[in-house]
């Protein structure tokens, strides 16, 4: 029944049903991200803590520090290339999804396990950290899935990259 709202077989069907979910997602992710970013990193920097991190921190905190800003720089980036793709129906769209989400959820993961072992008595996965695992496990193990199963999807990501 989906695929009787696109009158031509070369023209993507409109973004509904559930993709709006999936775009409304996209698009919270890049303002999201930056607000992480700004309220984590910018008071490292601006207090000089990160000054005091880089003279007298270990070279795994330091490390572990500078990969997570890069990660998540990257993450942003991603994030802002999806919603292009996203938008202009790129058939590539499920794939780079897919791809951002196992990432995400990899990070976290991985990142958090790493600072336990640094430092077995802080509280890694404390609630908001609980909650990024959780959000990217759903986008992996229920959005990715989706958009690689459903008709819809795949009659609307249909455009070749130019």
């Amino acid at each position: 029944m989906e695929a009787s709202e696109s009158t031509n077989q070369n023209e993507p069907m409109d973004i509904g049903g559930w993709l709006l979910l999936i775009g409304f997602g996209i698009i919270l992710s890049p303002i999201r991200l930056t607000i992480n970013l700004w309220g984590v990193y910018i008071p490292l920097f601006s207090d000089g803590t990160m000054e005091d991190i880089m003279v007298n921190g270990s070279l795994i905190f330091v490390a572990i520090i500078i990969i997570e800003i890069i990660a998540n720089i990257f993450f942003l980036l991603f994030s802002i290339y999806l919603i292009k793709l996203f938008f202009q129906k790129i058939n590539t769209f499920p794939k780079c999804y897919f791809v951002l989400a196992l990432a995400s959820t990899s990070f976290i993961l991985i990142d958090s396990l790493a600072i336990s072992l640094l430092f077995p008595e802080a509280e890694v996965f404390d609630s908001e950290t609980v909650r990024g695992m959780i959000s990217a496990a759903f986008a992996l193990f229920i959005w990715s899935p989706y958009l690689f199963k459903s008709e819809r999807s795949k009659n609307t990501f249909i455009k070749q990259h130019t």
